[in-house]
Parts: structure tokens; sequence; C-alpha cells
């Protein structure tokens, strides 16, 4: 486990042949959650999801 600022941005690739699993725990609880998208090196955000309501 490893701790990061509420400005952290992190990519998770598997580059292996079997699938992986990977497990992010976020205290506070999260609320909401964006979606984002790397494109010409900047990060645009594709959507939000609320807790509750979308997962």
């Amino acid at each position: 486990m490893r701790p990061s600022g509420p400005h952290h941005v992190h990519r998770v690739t598997n580059r292996g042949t079997l699938p992986a699993v990977s497990v992010h725990a976020y205290t506070p609880r999260l609320s909401l959650m964006n979606r984002y998208r790397l494109e010409a090196g900047t990060l645009l955000r594709t959507g939000t999801e609320k807790a509750g309501v979308d997962w």
C-alpha cells in the first residue's frame, strides 16, 4: 500500500498475459470518482460516477 495526495494521478497497466487485479482503498470514503483519458499529454475528464448510484 502506498499513500498518495488528493492530486496524485496514476495509471494501472497489466503487461502480463494473465488477468490481474488491482485493489484501491481510499480514506476518507469516496463519494465521486472522475474518469479521465490521456490525450496529447493532457488529462481530459470523460465522466463522473457517484457512489451508491453508479457503483
